[in-house]
């Protein structure tokens, strides 16, 4: 009974370990994970997805922004892990984790202008902005901003429909993710959302390192206004 047991033991921490493995590819690798603060679990009924070219999101192939430097540049989110789930209808999207990126509030925006292909395009009213007292639900971040977008091609050939959700909390690496949903699987899209959510937990410690960037940033964007 006792070889049994720790059987068990051995098993579940070797799958842990797996979870941690594919997830420490959202970590800055200059920067600790402790002093990052954020912590993602597996959600279940998922799996990796490794499908080449899985970690681009192109918002609109066809659009190029304005701001361009070269023709074929576009509007894109960087994805290095992705799940699927076991029904194939939804894959979650996890983004790169640093201290070093605080603040990615024009990126929605952004994104929806993309899918519109018009930057004069005011959509104020297809962001919405959660800040409550309470925000166990949304990772314990301070605030999260939450938008959807019909890509006009499907992501890796399936899922055109996508809800972007912005996590931002101080002295924390801001966070992009993204819940892919193929049309068959729009009635479970409140099921999908609440995995990824459930899925990442901000951390309420401001280390030293966490300081030192948010001085960084701030004197970058302050020399930059000059």
């Amino acid at each position: 009974m006792k070889y049994i047991l720790f059987l068990i033991i051995v098993s579940v921490n070797l799958l842990c370990s797996a979870q941690n493995n594919e997830f420490i590819k959202c970590y800055d690798t200059d920067i600790s994970v402790i002093d990052t603060d954020v912590d993602i679990f597996m959600p279940e009924g998922f799996s990796p997805l490794n499908t080449p070219g899985s970690d681009i999101l192109i918002v609109n192939p066809d659009y190029k922004p304005r701001n361009a430097i070269s023709s074929e540049q576009r509007v894109i989110s960087l994805h290095p892990v992705v799940l699927e789930s076991a029904d194939k209808e939804c894959a979650l999207l996890y983004p790169t984790l640093s201290l070093r990126i605080q603040c990615l509030d024009n990126i929605p925006t952004r994104e929806i202008q993309a899918i519109a292909e018009n930057e004069d395009l005011d959509v104020s009213g297809n962001i919405r902005m959660i800040s409550l007292d309470d925000m166990t639900e949304w990772c314990n971040a301070d605030t999260a901003f939450i938008y959807e977008l019909k890509l006009p091609k499907p992501y890796i050939g399936k899922y055109r429909n996508c809800i972007g959700v912005y996590l931002r909390k101080y002295a924390h690496p801001a966070a992009l993710i993204k819940v892919m949903i193929t049309d068959n699987g729009l009635k479970n899209k409140d099921h999908y959302l609440k995995a990824l959510l459930n899925s990442i937990h901000y951390g309420d410690n401001i280390t030293t390192e966490a300081k030192k960037w948010v001085k960084i940033l701030q004197e970058f964007k302050t020399s930059d206004n000059k």
